[in-house]
């Protein structure tokens, strides 16, 4: 499985949360520094495909968390694979993006890191 997914989130003052996810074409550039290894044809961009995954994530999170904090989250760095991309993988990257974004003031350590995975994913 493989999947990148990133951007920034923003605080607001508006008491509500907004989404803004960049979607690519899915025969963007080739990503070659990847993790995938040689075995998947790895592009930059999220395609259209996953971006519902992404918010299902962010619907997802919701029920972990206390509540979201408000303000803007803009998805916009983001590569797939050919082979090991599937809208699961974008679900649980962005549920594990936010609860990063969440956790912003906090210094992690690896245990907290691995216990942002969702419980479903893998």
């Amino acid at each position: 499985m493989y999947g990148l997914l990133g951007g920034q989130w923003m605080p607001g003052t508006t008491g509500q949360l907004s989404i803004d996810v960049s979607i690519a074409a899915a025969n963007g550039s080739l990503f070659a520094d990847n993790l995938a290894g040689k075995g998947d044809e790895v592009r930059v961009g999220l395609p259209a495909e996953y971006a519902q995954a992404v918010l299902a994530g962010v619907n997802l999170v919701k029920g972990e968390l206390n509540t979201l904090p408000a303000g803007k989250l803009t998805i916009n760095c983001a590569a797939h694979g050919a082979i090991g991309s599937c809208e699961a993988v974008y679900k649980h990257l962005a549920v594990i993006l936010i609860k990063l974004f969440n956790a912003a003031d906090a210094e992690l350590s690896d245990e907290d890191l691995v216990k942002l995975f969702p419980s479903t994913f893998g």
